[in-house]
């Protein structure tokens, strides 16, 4: 099984930073993105509390003054590296997918960018570090559910929503659905947050995705539309629960 490496901690090599032009607006917030992404790597290599702000000045070729000239600090700069982080789930899921589709492609499409975010390496080792830091900070946590997965459920909610009032799926309860099928794509992402060599291949996580969303259509599909707009015979199946 192939595996997508994750970056690990190792205090024994120099943490690799962007190197960033001087001078200009532009250079200001090319810094700053910088300090963010320096931070980042920083926090994932060493972890929150051994992560210090002139390692991270160092690892964004930037001056000591300069970090905290843009950031009080530590707290704020995760502050910022968890909404950021967290906002892409919600973007990628958010992508167009055209509501016509039949309900196969349409799912498949937002099942399968789900899962790539959310298996993405930088993406579980963020995970790890909010949850390592709720604990003392539970505004970590909630910030981190409230910029992505949250979003991202209510999005695949309104998707599910509009399939069953168009008679493509059968669905009493939308939100408990919504949640089953993010529950079935994230189902092996706790392994990769024990354990980083566990983390699949991209290839691993689309196929999975995939399957997902077939079990998922056996449950509540209807009878999918084809992308012409025919629909397909239904199942002897789906016959008898239309009797029912």
């Amino acid at each position: 099984m192939e595996r997508r490496q994750e970056t690990s901690g190792n205090a024994h090599h120099q943490i690799r930073g962007p190197r960033v032009p001087a001078g200009g607006a532009g250079a200001r917030d090319k810094k700053r993105a910088a300090i963010i992404e320096a931070a980042q790597a920083v926090f994932l290599e060493r972890g929150f509390a051994n992560a210090t702000m002139d390692l991270i000045a160092t690892t964004a070729d930037v001056s000591k003054a300069t970090v905290y000239a843009k950031f009080s600090g530590k707290d704020e700069l995760l502050t910022e590296i968890v909404a950021s982080a967290a906002g892409r789930i919600g973007q990628e899921i958010d992508r167009h997918t055209g509501p016509e589709e039949d309900p196969r492609t349409r799912l498949t499409a937002l099942a399968c960018r789900y899962a790539q975010v959310l298996f993405d390496a930088q993406t579980i080792g963020l995970l790890r570090l909010v949850v390592a830091e709720s604990h003392n900070r539970p505004d970590i946590g909630r910030r981190y559910l409230e910029a992505g997965p949250l979003p991202a459920i209510a999005h695949l909610t309104s998707a599910l929503r509009e399939l069953v009032d168009r008679g493509d799926l059968a669905i009493d309860d939308v939100d408990h659905a919504a949640l089953q099928l993010v529950g079935m794509v994230q189902a092996k992402r706790l392994y990769s947050l024990l354990d980083p060599s566990l983390l699949p291949s991209e290839e691993e996580v689309t196929a999975t995705a995939t399957a997902d969303v077939e079990v998922f259509l056996a449950a509540y599909g209807t009878g999918d539309r084809t992308p012409h707009g025919s629909r397909r015979p239904a199942t002897g199946r789906e016959k008898r629960q239309k009797r029912q």
